[in-house]
């Protein structure tokens, strides 16, 4: 019972929602938890939804759709407000600014007293609503806040207390990281550091890359039309630190098995070049 409340009771939050495929995610694995745990996940979903889960976006048809795929868990279970948010960018403030969506709650982010929504619309099961609320987010609030590209977290080691942050200064193998990031961090001076971070700090370091004649078909990315690379890497000095695999990809991976596969086979025949310096 303790560790139903505890599930029930957590708050998650995803400032760049999008269309909410990270925060319905994290949700499911709750009620996964929570029915594992001997409860029934329909019994937390509305608290959860109204309650619990935040999203913000400045697209109101991404703030929508996420507001419906996560009610949609339970069709039948009726939703008042909810804590997703579109949030108001581009527009003057009343401070002569320009609204930054979610960026705007930054404006005072060690404050002890609630950040401050100010003109955002809220999607509600029945309505939607202009909201000039105060009290919807306060400072360290939640439990779980989702970074997207989502596959970060503070602290990967069970046996360590205090928490690590990914690029800290701590040589043990504890964490691992990867970025989708534009391809220009590669060759870049601008990057220049980002690279030797990853050179002299990190181990099991390997980029992947797209081939292909447009620009847009070398993302990995859904809608950012500009040539990305996949960087993954552990955190601390190993025996390839300063050694890299790169894998050059004739074309974006048309789903998740696909891209399983690839990984399994080494990156798919000879445009895989391994243990490549990566420093300098």
């Amino acid at each position: 019972d303790d560790v139903k409340t505890s599930l029930s009771a957590l708050k998650i939050a995803d400032f760049a929602c999008g269309t909410g495929a990270l925060l319905n995610g994290v949700y499911q694995q709750i009620l996964l938890k929570y029915e594992q745990f001997g409860g029934n996940a329909k019994d937390i979903h509305r608290v959860m939804v109204e309650n619990n889960l935040v999203g913000c976006d400045i697209m109101p048809n991404a703030s929508h759709l996420t507001a419906s795929i996560i009610a949609s868990t339970f069709p039948d279970v009726k939703i008042g407000k909810t804590r997703i948010h579109t949030m108001a960018y581009g527009t003057q403030r009343a401070d002569g600014l320009y609204a930054l969506g979610a960026l705007d709650l930054l404006d005072n982010p060690i404050a002890t007293q609630p950040l401050s929504l100010i003109n955002t619309e809220r999607v509600r099961g029945d309505a939607n609503t202009n909201d000039i609320d105060s009290s919807e987010f306060h400072h360290g609030e939640f439990d779980i806040v989702i970074a997207n590209p989502p596959f970060t977290r503070a602290s990967a080691d069970p046996n360590y207390s205090v928490p690590t942050h990914i690029f800290g200064d701590r040589d043990e193998e504890i964490s691992k990281m990867g970025f989708v990031l534009p391809a220009t961090i590669l060759t870049s001076p601008n990057w220049q550091k980002i690279r030797d971070l990853w050179a002299w700090h990190y181990h099991d370091v390997a980029v992947f890359t797209i081939a292909a004649t447009k620009t847009e078909d070398c993302s990995f990315s859904a809608d950012t039309n500009m040539a990305e690379c996949l960087v993954v890497a552990r955190k601390g000095i190993s025996e390839n630190t300063g050694r890299g695999t790169f894998l050059c990809l004739y074309e974006r991976p048309k789903n998740f098995l696909e891209a399983i596969e690839i990984v399994k086979n080494g990156g798919g025949g000879d445009r895989t070049s391994k243990n490549q310096t990566v420093r300098g």
